[in-house]
């Protein structure tokens, strides 16, 4: 386990179950990144981990910290480029490409800026091999677009992540 430097923890019954959620910030000697995990316990079973649907289900207050999960304070989405471009299916890797991935990964929709019709024609729908200069702009003109809005996506992920935490949020 790394240094928590902030954690919020909730619980409440119900039904026949007791749900928690739990919000840190996390220094894995890495740099401070946020997760936000969950517990469910019932008579028979738990479970455990990233269970973000029903922690938004029980927990609505909780919801759009979700997104956030697994971002560096300093560095934003892990691996933002490489498993943007992974999922956008720009990279040496033969990989479908998967638009939700891509969403999830890149963070994408929480801004005024990001646009689905754009950036899907971006991605490798046709599936053209790594080598193919299509393939090559494509891969160059969306990490453009990635760098272009990862300033505004930490600023606004420091904004969100501050009303979580308030005085703990690390300035």
């Amino acid at each position: 386990m790394g240094n928590v430097i902030a954690s919020i923890k909730r619980g409440k019954k119900i039904n026949n179950s007791f749900i928690e959620v739990t919000a840190e910030l996390n220094d894995m000697g890495q740099g401070v990144y946020f997760s936000i995990t969950g517990k469910i316990i019932d008579d028979k079973h738990i479970s455990a981990g990233c269970i973000h649907i029903e922690i938004a289900q029980a927990f609505p207050e909780f919801e759009k910290f979700i997104k956030w999960h697994l971002c560096s304070l300093k560095n934003g989405p892990m691996h933002y480029f490489a498993n943007s471009l992974y999922h956008a299916g720009l990279t040496e890797f033969i990989h479908q490409m998967n638009f939700d991935h891509f969403k999830s990964t890149a963070v994408w929709g929480v801004l005024d800026s990001d646009n689905e019709t754009d950036i899907a024609l971006l991605m490798n729908n046709d599936q053209l091999r790594y080598e193919h200069e299509s393939h090559k702009a494509k891969r160059e003109e969306l990490r453009k677009v990635l760098e272009a809005r990862k300033p505004l996506l930490m600023k606004k992920m420091h904004r969100e992540l501050s009303e979580l935490f308030g005085d703990d949020y690390p300035r």
